[in-house]
């Protein structure tokens, strides 16, 4: 029997079965009922519940706040034996079977999908969750604003499905529908063009171009954007009297015209995985919602009928608030996939949501409760969902290497996943925390080939810098580690691709080549794979090689790192273009002003230009970041197939003032 009713759909409502109000003083005390109220009978730890609701405060603090709130709920929610409050000494739940929320409802009666069912969801949602109500703790907010922004996006799609029908019986219901599609999304150009079409077909063409040019500033101040071409032909068709009343809903959305912003996409199913947001409460999980990120993006980046954008782009949305559409404009993707991730002392959390990037419409979403050793099987399954959702066909070879893991073994998974991080930042001081880390995964699953490969790739990051005073040394065990790696799992395009930057480093040319080749081909859209295949050309005096790799790795990661754009400095240096080498090299700086390399380039095209005091700015920027830094440890750690090039880098970075 339902004891419990919350309305929490543009406010807080909570009565009791006899309609009497439920009274709670505290904001935090409501604010934890709604949160058990959302997952019932899901037993919420006492750390998890912690975490959200008083994150600011020391420990003991906190748990003293949580046993006053959870005392206010007993004392609220009336005789013990009968209250829908069930707590245990680790845990606290809600009952299901005495609650009832408006929130389940809506979502129910949008998954039904009928006329009726969608009737019914929209007038259950009466505005955001929790409207008017806040509560200033980070962890509480970062979940309040994910919730919110799901169930608007569920709005939104909603009233989008009847608009369809409502257009036929009339414009005027069909219109209201459309101001609150704009209500909940002014930055929904489909509704705006509805807007249009309908004011149109009333005769009121003057409101219709009213609404065109609201629509276009909107775009303009809050984008940057122009209208979309679509949007555009619909104003001229209107200044001409075109449209007639049977246009008043956009066609559908497989039947559109692409928009402008997308004529670059891939013929292939294109895809984006947000960061998933760290719902935990604790800051220091940050990685673990990040690895699962990362895993996911591994994963569907091997399957050759998927064009998936590198982590290293889209990690650059992490923690702030994005636009979906602008995301796949940013990107040039159709679809994102994006999610949140929250843990507590043996349970996991996930849920993950695609989006069509163009629309803003969810195609799939799925949340998922689940013991921490799922985590895994979870990544996998989501990894299925997306797949399955995009209709992606995989060949056998493809099954098998999708869902091949590198460990089960949860603590060595922890570990490994803070390694490439470092590892990237090419700075000297991350090197040996990324290998302890290494080391840490291995003595817990001595077969986790990723964590082999990190830590060559570790040994290798110090002789290839210059960081060690035996690099032979350092290359040995880099070679034993990978090789490692590549006897328990030979279809890693990462673990090839750093093989090949070790075979260059060992003067091994032809290996390179062929290792990086091989990783290419095993990961379509692994961007890392060509910017190494760069640097083979590169180092083997190809430079005109090196710019459709490039461009192929800046396709595939829009938001790229300062090294991709750094070596097509040297590609230019090499090829004579003194001018976009320095004007390249330059934007690499702005991407990163501790990248040593780019100062290189900068340096020597200066100096071959005869640009003394430009190059000694270089110079000092390279002393900035490496006080140790000599022409000889760069002579020696840069293995330059031709000499005659190695030769003329020492004598620019000699003419910049730096020293031997």
């Amino acid at each position: 029997m339902t004891t419990l009713r919350f309305n929490l759909l543009g406010g807080f409502e909570a009565r009791l079965a006899s309609g009497e109000a439920l009274r709670l003083k505290g904001r935090k005390t409501r604010a934890l009922l709604v949160y058990l109220a959302l997952r019932p009978d899901h037993r919420c730890s006492r750390d998890e519940l912690v975490g959200l609701l008083w994150g600011d405060r020391g420990e003991a603090q906190a748990r003293s706040s949580l046993r006053q709130s959870l005392s206010e709920l007993r004392r609220a929610l009336g005789e013990a034996d009968r209250s829908p409050l069930v707590t245990e000494r680790d845990s606290v739940a809600l009952d299901s079977a005495a609650v009832a929320v408006d929130v389940a409802a809506f979502e129910c009666s949008v998954d039904d999908g009928t006329p009726a069912a969608l009737e019914r969801a929209a007038e259950l949602y009466r505005g955001d969750l929790l409207d008017g109500i806040g509560i200033h703790d980070p962890a509480f907010e970062a979940w309040l604003r994910d919730e919110r922004r799901r169930l608007r996006d569920r709005a939104c799609d909603v009233l989008s499905r009847l608009l369809d029908h409502e257009t036929a019986e009339g414009s005027e219901r069909a219109l209201a529908t459309v101001r609150r599609i704009l209500a909940l999304d002014p930055l929904r150009e489909a509704a705006h063009r509805a807007a249009m079409r309908l004011q149109a077909a009333r005769g009121e063409r003057t409101l219709a171009l009213k609404q065109y040019r609201a629509c276009r500033d909107l775009l303009s101040a809050e984008l940057g954007i122009p209208p979309e071409p679509e949007t555009e032909a619909l104003a001229a068709e209107i200044r001409d009297g075109a449209v007639r009343a049977g246009d008043a809903v956009d066609p559908a959305p497989a039947r559109r015209a692409p928009a402008a912003s997308m004529l670059s996409l891939s013929e292939k199913p294109s895809i984006a995985v947000l960061p998933f947001t760290n719902l935990s409460g604790d800051p220091e999980q940050e990685f673990f919602s990040d690895g699962i990120t990362e895993d996911i993006i591994t994963a569907l980046s091997k399957l050759s009928k998927l064009f998936v954008v590198a982590r290293t782009s889209t990690f650059t949305y992490k923690g702030r608030a994005i636009d979906i559409r602008e995301v796949g404009r940013e990107q040039g993707v159709r679809y994102v996939l994006e999610g949140s991730v929250q843990r507590g002392s043996d349970r996991l959390r996930i849920t993950a949501q695609l989006v069509d990037a163009t629309t803003g419409h969810h195609i799939w979403a799925q949340r998922y409760d689940r013991t921490m050793q799922d985590v895994f099987a979870l990544q996998d399954e989501i990894t299925r969902e997306v797949t399955s959702a995009l209709q992606v066909e995989l060949t056998e070879g493809e099954q098998a290497r999708l869902w091949a893991s590198g460990t089960r073994n949860l603590e060595a998974w922890e570990a490994a996943i803070q390694v490439p991080e470092l590892l990237h930042s090419h700075r000297r001081a991350d090197v040996l925390p990324a290998r302890r880390l290494a080391k840490r995964a291995l003595q817990l699953d001595e077969n986790y080939a990723s964590a082999w490969a990190m830590l060559g790739w570790s040994y290798w990051n110090e002789a290839f810098n210059g960081w060690t005073d035996d690099p032979d040394a350092a290359l040995g065990l880099a070679l034993e580690a990978m090789e490692r790696a590549r006897a328990i799992d030979d279809s890693d395009p990462d673990t090839l691709a750093l093989l090949a930057f070790l075979h260059l480093s060992l003067r091994r040319f032809d290996e390179a080549s062929s290792l990086i080749e091989t990783a290419m081909a095993l990961g379509p859209n692994n961007s890392f794979a060509p910017a190494v295949a760069a640097n083979v050309a590169l180092f083997c005096n190809r430079p005109r090689d090196m710019v459709p790799l490039l461009k192929r790795a800046r396709r595939l990661c829009p938001i790229y790192p300062a090294w991709y754009v750094g070596d097509l400095a040297f590609a230019y240096l090499l090829m004579d273009r003194h001018r976009e080498a320095i004007e390249i090299a330059t934007e690499a700086t702005g991407i990163d002003p501790d990248y040593i390399y780019s100062y290189q380039a900068l340096a020597i095209a200066h100096a071959e230009l005869g640009q003394a005091e430009e190059a000694h700015a270089a110079a000092a920027n390279i002393l900035r970041i490496e006080p140790k830094w000599t022409i000889r440890a760069f002579g020696e750690c840069q293995p330059y197939r031709d000499e005659a090039v190695r030769d003329r880098m020492i004598g620019g970075l000699r003419k910049a003032g730096l020293p031997e």
